[in-house]
Parts: structure tokens; C-alpha cells; sequence
């Protein structure tokens, strides 16, 4: 064999070497409530947990937080890009979850610097929903869909819908 065949097999041979130690090495130590990779995504998606401890929906902009109270009705709270509140514009939005066969529907009020649901989710721990989001007049119909677990995350003791831990 030639020489140079020689040194590329052997550089092509420690690659996946030398690659795997860095790898290792560049996943941070992560605090619950940091950046991590988004479970139902296939694509790196940094988030944080919400302002009020919901989950953050990046699809749309502005982003959003989507919040169940205690009460059950959700709150959604309008984030610039650096996670700041922000006041609603003209968007609307529209939830349909719980039973396939009987849905329930819920419409956006305004409250204040947040839209509220105008009644309670479905009962249940994991109501399946679809939050349909315009964001403004003329602009395409963002559907997000979710599982709203309301059971606390062992990780980050947010609520699992929530979860920002990544586990």
C-alpha cells in the first residue's frame, strides 16, 4: 500500500476516537431550569421554563407560555425572544382537548399582560389538547399539540406538560 493510503486509514481509524471524548465532554451540566434538548422534537430546541412555570411554545412568534392554573383554565402568556412578558397583540386562540367523542372547547379572554381560558380543562391528569394559535389577522393556523400531564416532575418539580429536566 502507499503511504498516504496508510496514514488516511490510520486517521480515518482514530476519528471516531478522538470524537467521542469530545462529545462527552461538551454536554453541560445542566441546572433543572436551564437549556435542554425538547423531547418531542428531533432538533435541538433550548427553552427555559416559562415565567410562571408552564411551558414555552417557540413555534410562533411571539412565543408563548402555556400555563394551567389551579383552577384548571390555562393561561397564555406572549414572551419576546429573551423570555420577557409581553402584552397580547391581535392573536387568537382556540383549545380543543379531553374526550375525542365529546371534546371540550376553550376560547381566549384577555386578563391583563395574558389571555385566560374562559372555562377549565377537561378533568384528568393527562388531558390530550390542541391549541390552535392565529397570530395575527392573514396569517397561517399554528396547531400545537399536547399532553397535559398535570402530575409533578420528579426532576424539576414542574408540572410533566412542563417538564424542562429532559428526563
Amino acid at each position: 500500500m502507499k503511504p498516504a493510503t496508510l496514514v488516511f486509514l490510520g486517521l480515518a481509524a482514530l476519528l471516531p476516537v478522538g470524537l467521542i471524548p469530545r462529545m462527552a465532554a461538551s454536554a453541560p451540566d445542566r441546572h433543572p431550569d436551564q437549556t435542554v434538548t425538547d423531547p418531542g422534537g428531533s432538533k435541538e430546541d433550548p427553552r427555559l421554563a416559562g415565567p410562571n412555570g408552564g411551558r414555552v411554545v417557540r413555534t410562533v412568534s411571539p412565543h408563548l407560555e402555556f400555563f394551567v392554573r389551579d383552577d384548571r383554565r390555562v393561561r397564555i402568556t406572549f414572551l419576546d425572544d429573551n423570555g420577557g412578558v409581553i402584552a397580547p397583540g391581535n392573536q387568537s386562540l382556540t383549545l380543543v382537548g379531553g374526550d375525542r367523542a365529546n371534546p371540550t372547547r376553550l376560547n381566549f379572554v384577555p386578563d391583563g399582560d395574558s389571555l385566560l381560558s374562559d372555562r377549565p380543562l377537561p378533568e384528568g391528569d393527562g388531558v390530550p389538547v390542541i391549541l390552535e394559535i392565529v397570530p395575527g389577522p392573514g396569517a397561517p393556523k399554528v396547531r400545537e399539540r399536547l399532553k397535559v400531564d398535570l402530575s409533578l416532575c420528579p426532576g424539576c418539580k414542574l408540572p410533566e406538560y412542563a417538564c424542562v429536566c429532559g428526563h
